[in-house]
């Protein structure tokens, strides 16, 4: 009788480990079966200035200019080419804007000033891609010089600097 009670214990033990394993191993072949990193060799800047909403979202160049108006509702920003040996697979960059470091913008959700954004950005190899920022709210409406980069794999592949200015 003894002998049947552990043969039942580990018999649950091992049932109740079962799911732990399945998900160890569904773990792994899922590691496995993501792609490679997808290596960016530089970014080719085509277009740079002031933008504004087209039709279905899409973002159209109105104005080829590094002086931009700083007020509520103006977007500016730069268009690019990324450039590595895998056409058209999607690369994962890292948009940085550095803003002026008087600390002009405060964001009222956590009352400090504002220097630096960062976004994890995705975008196709070969094809054009715009980047850029929106003001949209008053309290964003900074004057001054923007830094506007892009980075992959801890390299600064470009940038763009634009002058905010009170019209």
């Amino acid at each position: 009788m003894n002998a049947t009670r552990i043969g039942r214990r580990n018999l649950l033990l091992a049932a109740a480990a079962l799911p732990l394993a399945i998900a160890t191993i569904d773990h792994a072949q899922a590691q496995q079966r993501q792609p490679a990193p997808v290596r960016v060799e530089s970014i080719s800047i085509q277009e740079f200035g002031r933008y504004e909403r087209g039709p279905a979202d899409s973002m159209q160049l109105v104005e080829r200019t590094q002086r931009i108006p700083a007020r509520v509702g103006v977007a500016f920003g730069f268009s690019y080419v990324v450039e590595g040996p895998a056409a058209a697979l999607p690369a994962e960059l890292n948009f940085v804007i550095r803003l002026p470091q008087r600390g002009d913008m405060l964001d009222p959700a956590v009352g400090r000033p504002v220097f630096t954004l960062e976004e994890r950005v995705s975008a196709r190899i070969g094809a054009t891609n715009i980047t850029g920022y929106i003001m949209d709210r008053e309290w964003k409406v900074v004057p001054g010089r923007w830094n506007l980069e892009i980075w992959a794999g801890g390299r600064k592949l470009g940038e763009k600097s634009f002058e905010l200015v009170r019209p």
